[in-house]
């Protein structure tokens, strides 16, 4: 076992009393953004003007506007309130680091699913998709019998795709074209973008049938139709299709190392010889990376699958070589994000 790099003060009593709080921090935020607060206090406004605006009363307003101050979200200002910097760049509608997708997904999917938390510690297994009945063992294969929770999901996996993206596209090229294969390439957000950009690249995004079939629409308003090529099945039995390049974004840290590992060499069979693979996943340091890849793991052990979890940058690049790759760089693209490039060898 190993543990964070970062030495941690002791626990204090007022810290624990806090994490046995910690439910209402995050149904406070989660209020605040159903009322979407945070736009309305771009501009300072009293505390009478945010109550009609609202339609709410006096003192559920102001415990709102009070626990919003000590969460440090909303700022007093000249006899009123305004919405923090943070809250002003992540929290209101049309923000450059919008996050509201991330906290309309953690009340839809997550904070239900974690209820089940302590079975998923103790069977190993993803007990929390029993919070979403219905066929499968996976998080994705119910979240169609469950329409709500999966626009919640779409909404922030197209949130994280885009921060991540408009770094990644900085940091990869195609200007020689080629064939690229998109494993679980989402709604094709990453495809698209990347056809845009390359003229000659052809793409091919391999997804579950649903996926795709929401992605298709978005492909036809791209006007990509005939350079972004969509086969829905199963990435794990899907024949991968020859390519000179291929993409994992956003998909291996939710799988045990043995179907990883499996799905590197699938990509080598894939590869003409000198293809490059590109890794995007949730990643931490070597070291070890504190509570965020610990809260990330949880979702993907107790949630999504079952299997998954944040891994660290060395552990990929064993993976790689193992499978016949040779790394080449790593990139780090949000705190929480990297890309791995590696190189087919033979």
């Amino acid at each position: 076992m190993t543990s964070s790099s970062s030495a941690k003060s002791p626990l204090t009593f007022e810290a624990l009393q806090a994490l046995i709080d910690s439910h209402y921090q995050f149904q406070l935020l989660n209020a605040a953004v159903k009322f979407d607060l945070f736009t309305l206090l771009r501009t300072p406004m009293s505390e009478g003007a945010i109550g009609d605006a609202l339609g709410i009363e006096q003192q559920p307003l102001q415990l709102l506007l009070e626990g919003c101050v000590t969460l440090g979200l909303v700022e007093l200002c000249d006899g009123g309130y305004r919405a923090s910097a943070v809250a002003a760049l992540a929290l209101a509608e049309g923000a450059p680091f919008d996050q509201r997708a991330l906290v309309r997904f953690a009340d839809a999917v997550t904070y239900p699913a974690a209820r089940h938390l302590h079975a998923a510690l103790r069977d190993h297994r993803n007990a929390g998709v029993d919070s979403f009945p219905g066929e499968g063992e996976t998080l994705y294969a119910r979240l169609p019998a469950h329409p709500a929770a999966a626009e919640a999901f779409d909404a922030m996996m197209r949130t994280v795709t885009r921060h991540v993206t408009a770094r990644l596209v900085r940091e990869i090229a195609f200007p020689e074209g080629g064939r690229l294969l998109d494993v679980a390439g989402g709604a094709c957000d990453l495809a698209i973008e990347l056809v845009r950009r390359w003229p000659q690249l052809l793409v091919t995004v391999i997804d579950l049938p649903w996926i795709v079939d929401e992605a298709a629409g978005r492909v036809r308003a791209a006007g990509a139709e005939t350079r972004l090529r969509l086969i829905g099945g199963d990435a794990f039995q899907a024949a991968f299709p020859a390519s000179d390049h291929v993409v994992f974004a956003h998909f291996l840290e939710i799988w045990s190392e043995a179907r990883c590992r499996a799905l590197l060499r699938a990509a080598k069979q894939a590869l003409e010889p000198g293809g490059r693979v590109y890794l995007v996943n949730m990643v931490q340091p070597d070291a070890g990376g504190g509570f965020g890849p610990v809260a990330a793991s949880l979702y993907f052990h107790a949630i999504a699958s079952g299997e998954g979890r944040v891994r660290r940058w060395r552990d990929y690049e064993d993976w790689l070589e193992d499978a016949g790759f040779v790394p080449e760089r790593r990139v780090s693209l949000t705190p929480m994000h990297g890309l791995i490039v590696a190189r087919s060898t033979g």
